[in-house]
């Protein structure tokens, strides 16, 4: 892929794009409100019954991040104006993709957990890669998408009784079952054979994992049975002042600590009537004024958030990791 310069590639009116990793450092609570079912609170999934972080849930957290940082008049042009603030309405310069689940972790038996993907995860990682190469070409995007074309290759014959890990994986998380044949069992139910690969490995530390090892490569008839059985499920009440309980019992979910999620950051022009001071003309500088404000670490392009609503009871910590296109 050659350069691009901002201006001359377009994604409707986006010319721009980054893309970021969440990693949850607690346990991660987004739901879709109180349903009539076996959880009363549980969290929002995609059509496949993935887990989630909706649109509107990562828009709220940055845009409440960012406010303090930016100003009012920043933040109306990247994210709109909001109803009831009087002004005539137009869209944001910034958009986004919702959270798309890239590994959850998983109970092991051997080594306590693993990092647990799927086939189905990374090609839909990949196809969001393949939407950002009109707006971002760089050496990382394509470092990226040969990792991702690799393993989906390494995949394609894998059974479904079988998991790929590297050697060191193989090594701390797996279990001899018989003489020369190791195994990896999950979530106390799912044993898998062990193949080795270094690919694995080599993915998850370009993405900047902690303890890139521990991921693991499932089938995908597996994956969701493992995702399922690794979501938290507890029971929760709310008490008086007199610590007296005061409501509940309800039960509620949460993805746990290190789960991996990842979106898509589309920059446009700005579209406020009126001319800002500020140098944001194009979408190369909103770009640049977002990313040097979601990161508190610039040099390694990481900082934090907090999603959902539930830090009051230590949850909701999220970690933001910029993968692609968040240079400044």
């Amino acid at each position: 892929m050659g350069s691009i310069m901002s201006g001359q590639v377009k994604l409707g009116v986006y010319e721009r794009a980054s893309l970021l990793l969440i990693r949850t450092v607690t346990p991660l609570h987004i739901g879709v409100g109180r349903t009539v079912g076996i959880v009363d609170l549980p969290i929002v999934r995609d059509s496949l019954g993935f887990p989630v972080i909706p649109t509107s849930g990562l828009k709220g957290a940055l845009r409440s991040q960012l406010e303090g940082a930016l100003g009012k008049d920043i933040i109306k042009v990247l994210f709109g104006p909001e109803a009831g603030e009087g002004e005539e309405a137009y869209a944001g310069a910034l958009a986004f993709t919702e959270g798309y689940l890239l590994a959850i972790p998983a109970r092991s038996l051997r080594g306590i957990w693993a990092l647990v993907t799927s086939p189905a995860l990374i090609r839909r990682f990949l196809r969001m890669l393949e939407i950002m190469q009109p707006l971002e070409s760089s050496k990382e995007l394509e470092d990226l998408e040969r990792l991702a074309r690799r393993l989906l290759e390494e995949g394609k014959d894998m059974k479904v009784d079988q998991a790929i890990l590297c050697k060191e994986g193989d090594e701390r998380l797996s279990i001899e079952i018989m003489k020369d044949r190791r195994s990896i069992v999950i979530n106390e139910e799912f044993q898998f054979e062990c193949k080795q690969s270094e690919s694995l490995r080599e993915f998850f530390e370009k993405i900047r994992v902690p303890e890139p090892w521990r991921a693991i490569l499932i089938h995908d008839d597996r994956i969701r049975d493992v995702v399922e059985r690794s979501i938290i499920r507890r029971a929760r009440v709310r008490l008086k002042e007199n610590k007296t309980v005061g409501e509940g019992p309800w039960s509620e979910e949460d993805v746990p600590a290190d789960t991996l999620f990842f979106n898509i950051l589309l920059y446009s022009r700005p579209r406020r009537p009126q001319k800002l001071e500020e140098n944001l003309d194009n979408a190369e500088n909103v770009r640049r004024r977002v990313v040097e404000n979601i990161f508190t670490d610039h040099d390694q392009r990481r900082g934090y958030a907090i999603f959902g609503g539930h830090e009051t009871i230590g949850r909701g910590i999220v970690e933001l990791i910029g993968l692609v296109g968040c240079s400044q």
